[in-house]
């Protein structure tokens, strides 16, 4: 347990003195201040693209300090920052490239069992990372708390996104560091997984580790102590949390404009006629890997306009699910079902199905690894592909620019990917599931990384494009994120459908 707070109330534990530095060649933060004493536990927060995880990678050595002192106080005398990584614990998402490079995948992968030479498990994963086995007293608790039993024999890329969060906690918690910082760590988890992890948030507190966590600004949790306010890479305030609730913060930047008649033209001027009455049609479907029924006896219709909102808990198998949908996995030829009026396998490519679909999800945004500008990879949705093809046309630029626009991103567009926060990250993508203005949208947990301001934006320019004719469907683990024009749900548990409205 801790000491008692009078022990180590005054004991600093990591401070920033006029620090200064660099992320891309560039300087991010200047003459930052900033002084965390043992016992506290801060929260990092701000709107979208502030730096909150910027800054947090610079607390784990990942960019380089150009001015000023960083100092760990928890590091033994005879350490120096060269082996932070055996002390400071940092999770976010995507993961880092030096952690899981899915690059050296592609998408379809996951979903073939035939192609998974090479690539390590769970239990693989953990132990090369770690150092720890399955023989230690500690991997069995770390497992059993994580609630990670069932899922150590899959290779890592099979993984669904709340899986995949699990995972990566589990591994920080194997190396027990001196300080843990939380990137968003409760996005993509189910409401039971949300309520564990809190659990062993407390749990970790009242054990000695020093925790940092980065959130939205309007979801400051009850066991926090302080909060560090960003907004365009400086410091707003450092609070006490119940000072920063008094004060309500809100975003600091400016009142947004209305861009959205720009896209709505888009929405409204390049729609033809659906040729199609049913969208998706599956006849007890089942699917299976390493002889476990990920999915058991689907049957499911989904007409063409319909607003569907598809729900389960982690690993339920909604993702394999939407896969089926998708064009990307292989099983479908094996199972009776219909896309867009006609039974898969009967002729049509994967190209086929996918021009007439829009998509995003967690496990999509990890494959997006390659250095190309913004606008680029939002260009992909006009090819369906993770690389650019061919040239666009003005009318594709401009369409482009529209949605940019819209977000007032404008700046980012000639921007690398991989050098935007992962909240602008998703803004891409979502832009690159809109472009061609699709029959059928898939926003599979679309608003992960996203603060509040933007996640309503984002629902307007969604309820934008859900015209009568337009066909969705919506996953998310929060009820307060689905439209309330969403009329139609299914639940899955276990691979199966229990509940269908």
């Amino acid at each position: 347990m801790r000491n008692p707070p009078t022990a180590n109330i005054n004991k600093p534990f990591l401070s920033l003195q006029d620090v200064s530095f660099n992320k891309f060649k560039g300087p991010v933060f200047n003459n930052l201040n900033w002084h965390v004493r043992q016992n506290e536990t801060w929260v990092i927060t701000g709107p979208g693209g502030s730096g909150k995880t910027t800054l947090a990678e610079a607390l784990v050595g990942q960019h380089r300090i150009t001015k000023g002192t960083l100092k760990y106080y928890f590091l033994p005398e005879q350490e120096n920052t060269w082996n932070l990584k055996k002390y400071v614990g940092f999770i976010s998402f995507p993961p880092s490239e030096r952690l899981i490079n899915y690059g050296k995948f592609y998408y379809q992968q996951r979903f073939n069992s035939s192609d998974t030479e090479g690539i390590v498990s769970v239990t693989e994963f953990l132990q090369n990372t770690t150092g720890v086995t399955a023989q230690d007293e500690l991997w069995a608790h770390v497992v059993k708390l994580m609630n990670l039993r069932d899922l150590l024999h899959l290779e890592i890329i099979k993984l669904s996104n709340g899986q995949t969060r699990k995972m990566l906690i589990a591994q920080a918690l194997l190396r027990q560091p001196k300080l843990l910082i939380l990137d968003n760590p409760f996005a993509g988890l189910d409401k039971q997984a949300r309520h564990d992890l809190e659990a062993l948030v407390k749990n970790l507190i009242q054990h000695d580790t020093e925790l940092i966590l980065i959130t939205d600004q309007h979801d400051i949790p009850v066991w926090a102590t302080h909060v560090l306010h960003l907004n365009n890479f400086s410091i707003q305030g450092a609070y006490t949390r119940a000072e920063y609730l008094n004060k309500n913060i809100a975003d600091t930047a400016e009142e947004k404009r209305n861009n959205l008649p720009g896209v709505n033209t888009i929405f409204q001027n390049h729609q033809a006629a659906p040729d199609f009455k049913v969208a998706v049609k599956m006849e007890n479907t089942t699917i299976t890997y390493d002889g476990k029924r990920v999915l058991n006896n689907i049957t499911w219709t989904v007409n063409q306009g319909e607003k569907w909102v598809l729900l389960g808990p982690n690993g339920s198998g909604k993702t394999t699910l939407l896969s089926l949908i998708n064009g990307d996995n292989p099983q479908a030829f094996a199972n009776k079902i219909y896309l867009f009026d006609r039974r898969k396998g009967t002729g049509e490519s994967i190209w086929d199905i996918k021009r007439r679909i829009g998509f995003i999800s967690p496990e999509l945004h990890l494959y997006f690894r390659q250095n190309l500008l913004a606008e680029t990879v939002a260009a992909t949705g006009y090819t369906d592909t993770l690389f650019p093809k061919g040239q666009l046309t003005p009318q594709q630029e401009q369409t482009l620019h529209h949605f940019f626009a819209y977000y007032e991103i404008g700046h980012l567009q000639k921007k690398h990917f991989l050098q935007l926060s992962a909240g602008e990250q998703r803004l891409v993508l979502l832009i690159r599931s809109l472009v061609k203005n699709p029959e059928m949208l898939i926003w599979d947990e679309p608003f992960q990384g996203l603060s509040a301001d933007l996640i309503q934006k984002t629902q307007e320019l969604l309820s934008a494009y859900a015209t009568p004719a337009k066909t969705v469907i919506f996953v998310s683990h929060y009820e307060h994120e689905i439209p309330t024009w969403i009329n139609k749900r299914i639940y899955l548990e276990q691979g199966q459908m229990k509940e269908l409205i």
